[in-house]
Order: C-alpha cells, then sequence, then structure tokens
C-alpha cells in the first residue's frame, strides 16, 4: 500500500511537471506570435521570450522522490525547476512565487491573536468590466482598493489581513479582482458593499469611464465568508489569497496587443501583499493589550520608528584592548590596509545587458548562465537530499559520484 501511494504521489509531481513544460511553451509561443504579428523588433521582449524558452525546456524541470522533510522526517515527492526565469508568464516562477506567498502568509498567521468579537474574514472585491486593456483594468481596480484602505471605515473595521491578485479571461473581457484575509469585527454586508462601491465609482470617474452597476440597488456585489480560526478552516483560505495571479491557459488567450504590453513591464507589480498588523506579526504580541486597533497600530508603528532611530544613530563608545592580536603585531604595524573596503561591482540585469551589448551577446551570455545554474542546482540538491531518487523530466538521472558533480545517465523505461 505504501508503494502504491508513493508511485501515486510520484506520478502527480510528474504530470504536475508535463504541464508547466506545456503551457511554459504555450507562453512562449503565444508571446513569440504577438511579437511576430505587431512586427515588434525590442530586443528586450525577444530577451524573454528566449528565458521563457530556456525555463520551459524539459532539462530544465526535475521529479523526485524520497525527498524528506528535515522538521518532520516525512518523505515525498517533489518537481521543480533548475534555472529560473521569473517571469508572470511563466508557470513555474509564477507557482515559486506563490509558494513564498503562502510561507509568508503562514508566518504571520501564527503570530496574530483574535480579540473580543474578531474573526477572520475571506473577501473578494471586483469592479464591473471596463472593457479596457489588462493592464488598463488592474490600475482602476488597485485605484479604487488604494480609495477604500483608507477611509475611516476600512480603518476601523479591518485591523491587519493580506491582500493578492487574481484575472481570468473571459467572453466579455478581463474579469479582474482582489482576494482579501482580514481579522475584522462583525461586518455589515451593505454597508461594506457601498463603501467599496463609492471608491470603484470614483475610479471610474477618475478615468473618464461610464460606470454601471447590473444590480438593482446600484451596489457591487462583493463575497464576505468567515474562516474558521482553526489550522484547517485557515489552510484553504491561504490557498484562496495565494493562487497564482491567473490560471496557466489564460496567457493563450490574451490578444496580441495586450500580452506585448505585458512583456515590456520592466518590474512587474506587487501581486501580494501583508498590510497593517499581518504585516507586523513579530510584534502582534502588542495588538492584544489594546481595545482599539488603529491606535494600537499607530502605536506600534512609533516604537518602531524609536528603534530604528536608536539602531541608526548608536554610537559604540567601547575601548577595545589592540596591543596584541593573533599574529603578534599592532595594527599600526600593518601596511598598505585600504581605507575602504571596496564594494563588489553588481552585475548587470538582464535589461541592462541587453541594452549595453544587444541581444545576440546576451544570448550567448544566456545559454552559460543557465548551463552553470543547472549544473550547480543539480549539486545542491544531490547533497540536500542524498537518498532521493532524482531526474529530468528529458530522462536523466541525477547520480553522486563522489565530488558532488552530476553524472547523467539515459533513462529507458523510466524505472531504477
Amino acid at each position: 500500500m505504501q508503494n502504491s501511494l508513493q508511485n501515486l504521489r510520484l506520478s502527480n509531481r510528474k504530470d504536475v511537471a508535463e504541464s508547466r513544460i506545456s503551457f511554459g511553451v504555450s507562453s512562449v509561443y503565444a508571446l513569440r506570435d504577438a511579437l511576430l504579428n505587431n512586427k515588434d523588433r525590442d530586443q528586450e521582449k525577444w530577451g524573454l521570450c528566449n528565458r521563457l524558452w530556456k525555463c520551459s525546456e524539459r532539462e530544465n524541470h526535475f521529479v523526485g522522490d524520497d525527498l524528506h522533510n528535515v522538521e518532520t522526517g516525512e518523505l515525498y515527492a517533489g518537481n521543480g525547476v533548475f534555472f529560473s526565469c521569473g517571469s508572470k508568464l511563466c508557470p513555474s516562477c509564477v507557482s515559486k512565487a506563490s509558494n513564498r506567498s503562502r510561507k509568508e502568509l503562514r508566518s504571520a498567521l501564527e503570530n496574530q491573536k483574535l480579540l473580543t468579537g474578531e474573526n477572520y474574514q475571506l473577501i473578494s472585491l471586483t469592479i464591473p468590466n471596463p472593457n479596457l486593456s489588462l493592464l488598463q483594468t488592474r490600475e482602476i481596480l488597485n485605484r479604487a482598493y488604494t480609495l477604500f484602505r483608507k477611509r475611516e471605515y476600512f480603518v476601523e473595521e479591518i485591523r491587519g489581513g493580506s491582500k493578492s491578485e487574481e484575472f481570468t479571461v473571459t467572453e466579455n473581457g478581463y474579469h479582474y479582482h482582489y482576494h482579501l484575509l482580514c481579522i475584522t469585527r462583525f461586518l455589515k454586508f451593505n454597508k461594506f458593499r457601498s463603501e467599496w462601491t463609492d471608491c470603484v465609482r470614483t475610479a471610474f470617474k477618475e478615468n473618464n469611464i461610464p460606470f454601471e452597476v447590473g444590480i438593482s440597488d446600484g451596489l457591487l456585489m462583493v463575497n464576505i465568508k468567515r474562516v474558521s480560526s482553526s489550522n484547517n478552516g485557515l489552510k484553504g483560505a491561504i490557498q484562496e489569497v495565494c493562487k497564482y495571479v491567473t490560471k496557466s491557459d489564460s496567457w493563450g488567450k490574451i490578444p496580441g496587443k495586450d500580452l506585448v504590453e505585458i512583456a515590456s513591464i520592466k518590474r512587474f507589480p506587487r501581486m501580494f501583499e501583508l498590510f497593517r498588523s499581518f504585516r507586523t506579526q513579530r510584534n502582534a504580541n502588542i495588538l492584544i493589550s489594546s481595545h482599539h486597533p488603529y491606535l494600537t497600530y499607530l502605536l506600534l508603528n512609533a516604537v518602531l520608528q524609536i528603534i530604528k532611530f536608536i539602531t541608526e544613530n548608536y554610537v559604540d563608545y567601547t575601548i577595545l584592548d589592540t596591543k596584541e592580536i593573533s599574529d603578534g603585531k599592532l595594527f599600526s604595524e600593518i601596511e598598505d590596509l585600504p581605507e575602504k573596503v571596496p564594494k563588489k561591482k553588481k552585475s548587470l540585469g538582464w535589461r541592462d545587458y541587453i541594452r549595453a551589448y544587444g541581444l545576440r551577446n546576451y544570448l550567448e551570455r544566456l545559454d552559460i548562465q543557465v548551463h552553470n545554474t543547472r549544473e550547480i542546482r543539480k549539486c545542491f540538491l544531490l547533497w540536500k537530499y542524498p537518498y532521493a531518487k532524482l531526474w529530468t523530466m528529458d530522462g536523466k538521472i541525477i547520480e553522486f559520484n563522489g565530488d558532488f558533480s552530476y553524472t547523467g545517465k539515459i533513462c529507458i523505461d523510466g524505472n531504477y
């Protein structure tokens, strides 16, 4: 039974890897076709296309069995990539970002304590479809949320939480929405809707876009769901809040000009964030002593500013005895001491490198970088999981040969 269960888990990880490879390649083709159809010769966008391709290659994906959790000793099957392109268009890299967000949110929740009358609430905020591009739609939603979170109602009723973004591609355009996991008192449903609708209406008006709500009471629908404070209850909420920004197949459905616009973003906007008490989770015990969350929030920030000021302006007046040191010399006898430790020169980012040296030179550099990254990552996996069975998705077994380098053998039937 145990072997059967292990085989099932391993098979599932293989399926996940295959799915990410497939969707990654689809994203590459969609971006390539969009660039060709729009006759876009921007070298940075073509550089991104090549990075996506490297990340989606079968030899860049690995699966493993008998990986172990150091804390619990549990064995499990897993999958991952060696080189990461870091793009939101890449399903593998978005998955890694989602894992980081879940870890960050779990850490924040571990240090929270509900006050009298408070609960965890899972909230979804949406806007009407403005019939604009993806980035323009997001800009309007973000403006509405910025107005909303500064309102007295939000400050008084929501002590802290996390926010994430998600969109889906529908026949009527982009359905862009936010997910919030918050600590709140009881929320009056229609009052919450009224406040949110007012902020969305303002955001539409600022962008000269007609605002219409297809509901008789003229208020936007929001979804507010109480979440159990148990681990099982919060687990589902964490999964919902920290999902991917979109489904992997969405990039292939996006119009070409919108995809080119997304590819031109130098740095993608933050898709996940903690705020208020969740952001200061390490000092959450201070919050317990106050009955008014907003006053406590101000007090906590004042304390943090004082600590920061003391830390930055502290001078150590301790007198050190330097008459004898390990080599028997005085500091004054040592010659050629540098006045200042030179800083390591920071290497150029891939976009800067393309602008400085061109796409052709960058692609040669990328090949070397990907190769070295894969080799180092394989050695690290062998060191971290010495008893695991690992192989790449192109059928090569990764084995230890005594010096933390790897040897690759073709796996004919997929078994050992």
